[in-house]
Parts: C-alpha cells; sequence; structure tokens
C-alpha cells in the first residue's frame, strides 16, 4: 500500500515528521529558522525542505520550489510563543500570531484529504477574536472539511 504525501508546515526540528514517517511519505517540510532545519535535515535526510517566512512568500511559491502538486496531509503546528502562557502570551514580532492563517492558502490549493493542526491553548482562548474558532475553522469548513478537536493535557515546562 502507498503511502500517504505529506507536507508539514513550521515543522522545526522534526518532530513532528518523527512520527509521521511510518504511516505517511513526508515529501516536502517548511520552516524559516535556521537551527531547527539543520536538526530537520540530520534527522529526515532526503525530504524536501523550504526555509522561509510563510507570512512573506506565497503558498504557490513554496509548493513549487518543493515541486508539490498533490498532498493526501497537511500537519501544521505555527509558532505557539504569541499564544503560550509559558510565554506570557508575547511574541518577538506582531505579525507572527497571525502566521498560522497560511495553512488555509495550502489547503485551498492542495485540497489534501485530512490535516492536523497543533499549537497550545492559548490560541483558543485568546481574547479578542478567539482567532480559532471564527476565523481559522470557519474558513476550514468552508473548504468542506470537518473538524475535530480535542485538547491533550501537559505539565508545565514539560517540553512538547
Amino acid at each position: 500500500m502507498t503511502k500517504p504525501k505529506s507536507l508539514v508546515l513550521f515543522c522545526g526540528g522534526g518532530i513532528m515528521d518523527h512520527g509521521l514517517r511510518d504511516h505517511a511519505e513526508i515529501v516536502g517540510a517548511v520552516d524559516m529558522e535556521t537551527y531547527p532545519l539543520l536538526a530537520h535535515r540530520r534527522n529526515h535526510r532526503g525530504v524536501p525542505i523550504y526555509q522561509g517566512d510563510l507570512s512573506m512568500v506565497p503558498a504557490e511559491t513554496v509548493l513549487e520550489r518543493l515541486g508539490i502538486r498533490t498532498l493526501d496531509h497537511i500537519h501544521a503546528s505555527p509558532p505557539c510563543a504569541p499564544w503560550s502562557q509559558a510565554s506570557g502570551g508575547g511574541c518577538k514580532h506582531h505579525d507572527s500570531r497571525l502566521t498560522f492563517l497560511r495553512v488555509i492558502d495550502y489547503l485551498a490549493l492542495t485540497r489534501p484529504r485530512y490535516f492536523t493542526f497543533e499549537n497550545v491553548m492559548g490560541l483558543v482562548r485568546r481574547k479578542p477574536g478567539q482567532y480559532w474558532r471564527p476565523v481559522l475553522r470557519d474558513e476550514v469548513r468552508k473548504l468542506g472539511y470537518k473538524i475535530k478537536e480535542w485538547t491533550l493535557e501537559n505539565v508545565r515546562g514539560t517540553v512538547q
């Protein structure tokens, strides 16, 4: 049986890729940070990588450079610092708080069968706007996806 083709957005050092690789063919990984991508390259040799800020580069460009036309799955783990209680909800760049919305562009262009999205609870609870529910969730539903949400418990200070 052929493994589903998966793209990992905000891949960091490749922890999610490690979990996916037994069940999916990782056909691309995207992040903007140099050091995590160095770790990714060491841990996932042969996976095409695109380094760039997703808020600045159109999804079409990233997909073209990675040679991706079709996908079965997209996973996104956008930066959590803007939403995390551990960081005080602060972030270096105000614009990075909305970078997670770029996932919609990738879903609209590639129409994978399914996608996974993970982040901290602050993304759900943060006011004003309650970003996840009215923005990302509603836009994803407009694309025809059904959503199932769940919460995993964590102990403060635990590395994800």
